[in-house]
C-alpha cells in the first residue's frame, strides 16, 4: 500500500471530524502590523506542485524588542464561547533562517483583540525548508463576539524570511474534544506515562536527592537497644520549593490573610518577594516596613527567602515617558546628558544596590542581582556593558555571605525555542565569569503558555548550561493555562525533571493562588481556595514522593538504616515505656553516611 503524504494525511483526518465555523476567510484578510512593521515586507507569490497556488511571503530586516512587534494579523468571522475547541492549520516554509538552525520562526496566537489580549493561544513553531502543514488545537479562553479576537502570525525575531500559505481556524464548539482534534496542545512529548524520560529521572533522583543515614540507639549506660521503634520524620527539605509571596499580606491579618499565610507555611520551604523589592517600590515610604513584618513571619516559619531584583536595566518602551523598572529620576539624567551625568547614574546605581543589600544582610539568602538583559540593556547601552560586573561586586561587597544570580526568562520559558535568546543567556553568564563578576548561580524564571518545553529538551539545556559549574534555580515557575488537567500533567514532568537534574538547587513558583498571582489562570488554588489539580500534583510530589516519613525497627546492633531525601529530621525512638529524640540532618554536602546515636535518658 502506497504511504500517504503530509496532505493527504491531514485531509483524511479532517473529513472525519464534524463541520466547525470558519473564523478567518483567507490570506488576503491577514495584515502586517505591529510597532516595527516598518522593518518588514509582505508580498503575495504564486506557488507550484502543492495543495494551494498563493502564499504569502514575510521578510523581517531587523529583530524588534518583542516578537509581537512584527506580526500578521486578522479578526475572527465569527463568535466564539469559552471551552471551544479550535484547530488552526497552515502550511509554511522557510526561505532564509536563523544563523543558528537554518529555520525561521513563527508564534501563532489567538487572543483578543483588544486589552488586556487575553490569549487563547501562544504556539512558537519553527519552519524547515520544505513545505509543511502544521495543526494546533486549543481551547477558547474566553467567550467573544464576531470580531472580537483575533489570530497573529508572529514574526519579531532575527532577520529571516518564510512562506504561509492555506491558512483556516476552524471552530468546533462543543462538539469535539480539543485532544481528539490533531495537534492538540495538551500532547506535548513526554507526556505519555511510560516516556522513556520518567525512568532515567527516577533513577537520578534516588542518586542525587538522597542520603544514608545510620541511627543507633543505646540505652542510659550505653549499650544498643535492640528492637526499639523508631520513627523517621521529615521536617524540612533541603531542596527549596518555593513560591513568590505578597508582603503586605503577610504582614496582615485579615482572615483572608491568614489563610493566604497558612498555605505558604504548610506547602513551601522557600520564598521570594513578587515585586515589594524592586527598586520603584522599594522606595516608597510604606514598604520597608512591611517587608521587615514579612521577613519576621518568614523567618518564624523556617521560609528562606531570595531577593528579586537589584538592577532592571531597561524600561518597557521607548516611547513610554517613565520607566518601567527604573526610577524616573535615571530618565531624567539620560535625557538631560549634561556634564558629569554618566557619573550621576552610576551615583544613583550604586547607592541603590548598596544600601538595599545592606538594608538587609543577613536576613536573605539570595539576590537576583540583574534581570532579563536580552529585552532590558538600556543601562548597559547608555554606561557600557562591564557596569554588570560592577554591580556583582558591589553586591557581594554589601553582604559577602548572600548569593548571588544572574536572573533571565531565556534557558526554557515560552518552549525554549528561541536559539539566539538561550545563546545569548549563555554569553551573558560566561562574559559574568570571564570578567570576574562574583556569580554564585543562574536563575531561570520557567513561564510557560501554550508552548511548553518537553523534558526530554530541558534536561538537554540544562546539561550545556552545567558546564558552568554554577547551580541553576527555577526562579519563576508557572503554567498559564484554562486547561487545567495540562497544567496539572505539566506540573507534575517539569518538576520531575527538575528535581532529577543535578545542577537544579530549587524551584519557585511565580505564586499560587489566584488573586495573589500575575496570571491568575496560572494559580494552584482558585480565589475561593478551592484545589486546581495543579496543587494535588505538587503536593504528591513535594510532601509524599520526595519526603521520608517512616517507621522501622532497631537490629541488634540497636541500629537503623535508612536512605531519605536530603533535609532535616526528627528521630524518634521508643522501647518497653522508654522514649527519646534527636534532631538530624541529611546534608547533601557530606559525603558517606550520617551517623548519629540516640540515647534513652
Amino acid at each position: 500500500m502506497a504511504q500517504m503524504s503530509l496532505g493527504q494525511q491531514a485531509a483524511t483526518t479532517q473529513a472525519a471530524l464534524p463541520q466547525g465555523q470558519p473564523l478567518v476567510s483567507s490570506l488576503s484578510a491577514f495584515r502586517l502590523g505591529g510597532s516595527a512593521a516598518a522593518d518588514a515586507t509582505l508580498e503575495t507569490v504564486n506557488v507550484e506542485g502543492e495543495p494551494f497556488q498563493q502564499a504569502l511571503r514575510l521578510t523581517t530586516a531587523a529583530r524588534p524588542a518583542n516578537d509581537w512587534n512584527i506580526q500578521l494579523t486578522t479578526r475572527t468571522l465569527a463568535a466564539v464561547s469559552s471551552g471551544d475547541a479550535i484547530a488552526v492549520r497552515f502550511w509554511a516554509r522557510a526561505i532564509t533562517g536563523q544563523a543558528e538552525t537554518g529555520e525561521a520562526r513563527t508564534t501563532i496566537v489567538f487572543e483578543r483583540a483588544s486589552e488586556p489580549y487575553d490569549k487563547s493561544l501562544r504556539k512558537p513553531v519553527a519552519l524547515g525548508r520544505d513545505w509543511k502543514q502544521y495543526q494546533i488545537a486549543f481551547a477558547s479562553a474566553g467567550n467573544y463576539a464576531a470580531g472580537e479576537a483575533q489570530l497573529n502570525v508572529l514574526a519579531g525575531y532575527a532577520p529571516q524570511s518564510f512562506e504561509i500559505a492555506g491558512i483556516e481556524a476552524i471552530n468546533y464548539g462543543k462538539s469535539v474534544a480539543v485532544d481528539d482534534l490533531p495537534g492538540s496542545l495538551s500532547n506535548y512529548d513526554g507526556r505519555a506515562a511510560d516516556a522513556p524520560w520518567r525512568k532515567a529521572a527516577a533513577e537520578r533522583i534516588e542518586q542525587i536527592r538522597k542520603g544514608d543515614l545510620v541511627a543507633r540507639v543505646v540505652d542510659a549506660d550505653g549499650k544498643a537497644v535492640a528492637g526499639a521503634e523508631v520513627t523517621v520524620k521529615m521536617t524540612r527539605h533541603a531542596f527549596a520549593f518555593g513560591t513568590a509571596v505578597q508582603a503586605r499580606r503577610l504582614a496582615g491579618d485579615s482572615p483572608e490573610d491568614e489563610v493566604y499565610k497558612e498555605h505558604i507555611a504548610r506547602l513551601f520551604n522557600f520564598a521570594v518577594f513578587e515585586n515589594d523589592l524592586k527598586w520603584n517600590n522599594w522606595e516608597k515610604p510604606e514598604t520597608p516596613s512591611l517587608v521587615d513584618a514579612a521577613l519576621n513571619w518568614l523567618k518564624a516559619n523556617n521560609i528562606g527567602v531570595r531577593g528579586h531584583v537589584l538592577i532592571w536595566p531597561g524600561w518597557a518602551s521607548k516611547s513610554n515617558a517613565a520607566w518601567k523598572y527604573l526610577p524616573e529620576e535615571l530618565h531624567q539624567i539620560a535625557k538631560a546628558q549634561t556634564p558629569g551625568w554618566e557619573q550621576a547614574m552610576r551615583q544613583r546605581i550604586d547607592d541603590r544596590i548598596t544600601a538595599t543589600v545592606t538594608a538587609l544582610r543577613g536576613r536573605l539568602l539570595e539576590w537576583d542581582v540583574i534581570n532579563e538583559t536580552f529585552s532590558n540593556h538600556d543601562l548597559m547601552d547608555l554606561l557600557g556593558r562591564q557596569e554588570m560586573v560592577r554591580w556583582f561586586k558591589l553586591a557581594r561587597a554589601a553582604d559577602p555571605d548572600v548569593k548571588l544570580y544572574y536572573n533571565d526568562y531565556t534557558m526554557l520559558s515560552g518552549g525554549a525555542t528561541d536559539a539566539a535568546r538561550i545563546e545569548h543567556l549563555y554569553q551573558t553568564v560566561k562574559y559574568l565569569i570571564d570578567q570576574g563578576a562574583p556569580i554564585d548561580a543562574i536563575g531561570e524564571q520557567g513561564h510557560f503558555g501554550s508552548a511548553v518545553v518537553e523534558p526530554q529538551r530541558m534536561l538537554s539545556i540544562l546539561d550545556r548550561f552545567s558546564a558552568f559549574g554554577l547551580p541553576i534555580r527555577i526562579t519563576e515557575f508557572d503554567i498559564d493555562t484554562t486547561d487545567e488537567k495540562l497544567q496539572a500533567d505539566y506540573t507534575r514532568d517539569f518538576y520531575t525533571a527538575a528535581f532529577s537534574h543535578p545542577s537544579i538547587n530549587g524551584i519557585i513558583m511565580w505564586g499560587f493562588w489566584e488573586p495573589a498571582h500575575w496570571m491568575p489562570s496560572a494559580a494552584m488554588f482558585r480565589k475561593d481556595w478551592s484545589r486546581k489539580p495543579s496543587a494535588d500534583v505538587f503536593e504528591q510530589l513535594t510532601r509524599h514522593q520526595w519526603w521520608t516519613d517512616l517507621t522501622t525497627t532497631t537490629d541488634d546492633a540497636g541500629a537503623v538504616r535508612v536512605r531519605g531525601f536530603f533535609g532535616d529530621y526528627l528521630i524518634t525512638a521508643t522501647h518497653q515505656g522508654r522514649r527519646g529524640s534527636i534532631n538530624a540532618r541529611l546534608d547533601p554536602a557530606t559525603s558517606g553516611p550520617t551517623t548519629l546515636t540516640l540515647q534513652f535518658p
